[in-house]
Order: structure tokens, then sequence, then C-alpha cells
């Protein structure tokens, strides 16, 4: 992926190539005699034939033209999309929800909230989760690809990415939350399919 200070430092190096490629391939094509003169053999001179020149011009400007604006419109678009100003991941559009804990509807509360949520853990590939605090403060501690720590509460819902290491801890004793679990709409059809 490709950020912008990129594109500038590669666009930099591009546009010194471009100045200094014509300036060798002048150089070898009306020097030889002074690099015979140099004492170097003509096998061990770099030569750009005109040929190089223009194949080596078209992937320069396919780079600049078309290559490096895709990667720079990609990164920016999927790099605003994926987090709020807050730091915290945006849920995608196109997943749906298959399952929450706890599955009997009711809430998890400090009490009865499994240790493992407590600890360090992750979602698999794939599969989102959204952390719904329906009375008092939660705490949701995200542990990759940077750690950042927010206060979830019912207005704020906590976005859990898959694999990204995260736990959480209450920090009001009348907490009541869920966990939703989230994936494709092809995953959850497939995963009926076969029974699971």
């Amino acid at each position: 992926m490709m950020r912008f200070m990129d594109f500038i430092a590669a666009l930099y190096g591009w546009l010194t190539w471009f100045v200094t490629a014509p300036m060798k391939l002048l150089t070898n094509n009306n020097n030889s005699s002074a690099t015979r003169a140099s004492g170097m053999p003509d096998e061990d001179v770099v030569k750009y034939s005109f040929e190089d020149f223009v194949a080596a011009l078209f992937d320069g400007l396919t780079w600049l033209f078309v290559t490096a604006p895709m990667q720079l419109l990609l990164t920016s678009s999927s790099a605003t999309t994926r987090y709020n100003s807050s730091g915290m991941p945006k849920l995608p559009n196109e997943v749906v929800k298959y399952s929450q804990v706890p599955q009997n509807g009711g809430f998890l509360f400090k009490d009865t909230i499994p240790k493992g949520l407590l600890r360090e853990h992750n979602t698999r590939a794939g599969t989102w989760g959204v952390i719904r605090v329906y009375k008092g403060e939660l705490e949701y501690i995200i542990s990759e690809p940077t750690e950042s720590t927010h206060v979830l509460n019912k207005n704020t819902p906590g976005i859990i990415e898959p694999t990204m290491h995260h736990r959480i801890r209450p920090i009001t004793d009348d907490v009541e939350l869920v966990v939703e679990f989230y994936r494709k709409q092809q995953q959850v059809e497939e995963k009926k399919r076969k029974g699971h």
C-alpha cells in the first residue's frame, strides 16, 4: 500500500531518472572516444539505446499516471473508511449478524462476563464483532495494529476487527452488554449449509 509521502518520494526518484537517463543516452552515443580515453573497456560502460530509453519512459509514465494514482486512491479510501475519527474500526456494510453472546437474548453483567473476554483474545479471520453496552460503561482496549483505548456506553459501541487482539474491562458495576458476531452473507450461508 502506498501513502502520499511514498508517492512523492517515488515521483522524485522517477523524475530524477527522467533527467539523468537522456543525459546518459547522449553521453554514451556521442562520447565513445572519451570513454576509450578514460581507460575503461567499452563492455564496462553502461550504454542506453534509444529503445531502452523509450521503454523505460513508457514504464515510468504508466506508473506515474496509472499505477501510482490508483494505489494512492485505494490506500487513502480504505484508510479513511476503515476507522472513525476516534480510531475505532468501522463495521463493513456487507456483513450480517449471525450470533451473539449471551445466546439466550439476555445480557452479560460485570460478574458474568466470561474471563476470556477480560484477557487478550481475538476473533477468527472474517469474523467481526460489535460490543453493545446497554447500561453503564466498559473499557475496550484494542491491541493491534496500535494500542488504543475506548470507553463504551449505550451511545458508543465497540467494533471488533477480525484477528485483531483486544480485551474489555468493566468500568461501572452496573454494566450490561452483549457481544454480536458478524460475517459476510456468503460465509453465513456456507456455514448453515455445512450444518455448523
